[in-house]
């Protein structure tokens, strides 16, 4: 299920032809000068997982996609509260990979690349029974 859910996520989000790099995130963030962002990026992470209900017979998982990019708004390039919108739009109470459904939870700034803008959109995925 975890595979599959990863895979129509980056796929999904490649559908909306805003972003030029799109991958799980593999501890991109620890050493910032040690691989290539080309923004506007995204990385996809499950950042835990647990089981629902007493019986444990499906699972939630919190799904986190970092977006990186240069600017917060323009009209000219894919800014930040854009991305922020259209990944949400995407997301938000629809069903994902036909197991289950994501939930917006939020998004929060991250100062991790100098000079651009990062945030971090939080959702959880439910499996459905």
């Amino acid at each position: 299920m975890l595979e599959r859910l990863l895979t129509t996520v980056i796929s999904d989000l490649g559908s909306l032809g805003i972003f030029n790099q799109i991958e799980a995130y593999e501890g991109h963030f620890d050493n910032p000068d040690e691989f290539l962002l080309k923004p506007p990026c995204c990385f996809v992470e499950f950042s835990s997982g647990r089981a629902d209900g007493v019986l444990g017979r499906s699972s939630v998982v919190s799904v986190d996609l970092y977006l990186t990019c240069n600017h917060i708004k323009g009209k000219l390039n894919v800014a930040m509260l854009d991305m922020i919108e259209r990944v949400k739009g995407l997301f938000n109470q629809n069903r994902i990979a036909q197991t289950g459904y994501m939930h917006f939870l939020g998004f929060d700034r991250l100062g991790i690349f100098p000079g651009f803008c990062s945030y971090r959109v939080s959702f959880e995925f439910k499996e459905d029974l």
